[in-house]
């Protein structure tokens, strides 16, 4: 998911970071979005704002599972994309 619930402004999904974690937001900053995502967010998950890795790291490249001691998983995951869109809507000949 995308690092952050603001908009970047630009029409390019990649152009920011995708992450297993987003940034919060508080009263005092996000007021709205505290309202109302961060709300509605809290009624299914105690964690929110991160996503659970380990899972992905139970089985090994032969599809068996692995001994849930021996799986070592990052805390944090990052994908940055190399290939990049404009930032400009592309509009057709009718403007749509």
């Amino acid at each position: 998911m995308p690092r952050s619930f603001s908009s970047t402004g630009s029409w390019d999904f990649f152009s920011e970071p995708i992450s297993n974690r987003v940034d919060t937001f508080t009263a005092e900053d996000k007021p709205i979005e505290q309202q109302t995502l961060q709300k509605k967010m809290v009624e299914s998950s105690t964690t929110p704002f991160k996503m659970a890795l380990g899972l992905a790291a139970r089985r090994g490249n032969d599809g068996e599972n692995v001994h849930r001691k021996l799986v070592n998983m990052p805390y944090e995951i990052e994908y940055r994309g190399v290939t990049h869109f404009s930032d400009e809507k592309e509009l057709d000949e009718n403007g749509n």
